[in-house]
């Protein structure tokens, strides 16, 4: 499969230093740190607020920090575009399903490969052999990444009438397709019932094996994080600043995290 890759370089992928983010009077990330190995899977909670998705849209370059550095595979990345970031090998999903309307599957999975397309403008314009050629060949790449999440039958189906959940396995796969080596899940069960959220999580460690990847880990449901042991590790934020890290079990007796966020009744 396009991106399967088990071998990966040891120590930091990921290194963040220092971000600082305010959006006028408010600190949304305050002396940000993290330090993500190769191949690792960390958590990053915290209560609605704490700058959780903020962190992810300074990392891929979304919003530009006020101070602090983002350094990716030992290259500075703070600040850079979006595309640049993708290009360089990260990918994520958002919180709110992006799943363009009225386009099929197949076709929003196509969209994902636009970094690889081999073919150019003229190419499209006069609909020349190479283009029909490669088009098929990207069609069987997202057929293969469909397939791999169970959902190739639903290939010629609008994306935005499936089921949520279905969806947010769509999101996945997108993200997937642009072979990343560090994968940003920004809340993947949000919305999920509980046999939906299972289910994920199996999916999520399956990618993690499978392709090699790096993985950090948005998450608002403490089952995920805390009983299914899905994460190596887990970071905790509160207002905008890291507040501790630690594994689940460290964690659950940890008085700063019980009063900041497991004392908050968050499901």
């Amino acid at each position: 499969m396009p991106g399967d890759n088990n071998q990966r370089e040891t120590g930091p992928i990921l290194k963040i230093e220092g971000l600082n983010k305010s959006f006028g009077g408010l600190q949304a990330v305050l002396d940000f740190s993290l330090s993500l190995e190769t191949g690792e899977l960390k958590g990053l909670i915290g209560p609605n607020g704490a700058g959780k998705t903020t962190v992810f849209h300074l990392i891929t370059g979304f919003h530009k920090p006020n101070s602090g550095r983002v350094v990716f595979k030992g290259i500075n990345i703070t600040a850079q575009s979006p595309n640049r970031v993708t290009k360089l090998g990260i990918a994520r999903t958002f919180q709110k399903i992006r799943m363009l309307e009225n386009i099929k599957v197949i076709d929003a999975m196509k969209t994902a490969f636009y970094l690889q397309k081999p073919y150019n403008v003229l190419d499209v314009l006069f609909q020349t052999p190479k283009y029909g050629r490669e088009e098929r060949q990207l069609e069987e790449k997202a057929l293969e990444f469909l397939t791999f999440f169970g959902i190739a039958h639903l290939a010629n189906d609008l994306g935005s009438d499936l089921p949520y959940g279905l969806q947010r396995r769509v999101g996945i796969a997108r993200a997937l397709a642009l072979s990343p080596e560090l994968l940003l899940l920004d809340e993947p069960t949000s919305g999920l019932n509980t046999v939906e959220t299972d289910e994920l999580v199996e999916i999520i460690l399956e990618i993690k094996d499978k392709f090699g990847l790096s993985i950090i880990l948005v998450e608002h449901d403490m089952r995920v994080i805390m009983d299914k042991g899905i994460c190596d590790s887990i970071v905790v934020m509160h207002q905008g600043a890291v507040i501790t890290e630690g594994t689940c079990e460290e964690l659950q007796e940890d008085e700063r995290v019980i009063e900041a966020y497991l004392g908050a009744g968050v499901a």
